[in-house]
């Protein structure tokens, strides 16, 4: 992710815009993604972006990644998947977890879930993910406890309607 691709849309928003990625890899499209933002600041894309903006001030310009740090040796290094997958790693093994069990793609399944769990159709859970395949999304989507619990009482209603319908 590219600095030109983040835009601020007044205090509250954020345009984050893709032109490549693990399921844009020839960059035929470019996928823009909105945030809002929301008042707990250490869980807020948009005050985050805006800090590590401000932080990271790279030479590169509109081409500097989004995320990066600095290392001991004053060397700037862009926060890539790996890099964030190993650091995930250590913060798991200090936490006394399996970090076998995660990496940095359990965010997009989680986020998924999550966005199936609140309701969100699944056309923009599609979009927002930037999944391309029509059957990819549905990888992400977890059935949580509440939802499975649901399922024989709308078998029960939709049974009961149908049979009200006709009788």
């Amino acid at each position: 992710m590219l600095r030109g691709g983040v835009k601020f849309i007044g205090k509250d928003q954020m345009e984050v815009a893709a032109g490549f990625s693990k399921t844009n890899q020839f960059a035929e499209r470019e996928h823009k993604v909105l945030f809002n933002a929301v008042r707990y600041p250490a869980f807020c894309a948009v005050t985050l972006a805006r800090r590590a903006l401000a932080l990271n001030k790279l030479p590169w310009g509109l081409k500097a990644p989004v995320l990066s740090y600095r290392k001991s040796d004053g060397q700037h290094v862009a926060l890539t998947h790996s890099v964030f997958d190993h650091w995930l790693t250590d913060k798991l093994m200090a936490a006394g977890l399996q970090p076998e069990l995660y990496s940095g793609h359990s965010f997009r399944r989680g986020a998924a879930t999550l966005a199936f769990a609140e309701r969100m159709p699944r056309n923009l859970v599609k979009h927002w993910g930037d999944w391309v395949s029509s059957d990819a999304v549905d990888e992400y989507h977890e059935i949580i406890q509440e939802q499975r619990s649901a399922i024989p009482k709308l078998v029960v209603d939709s049974m009961e309607a149908a049979v009200d319908a006709c009788c």
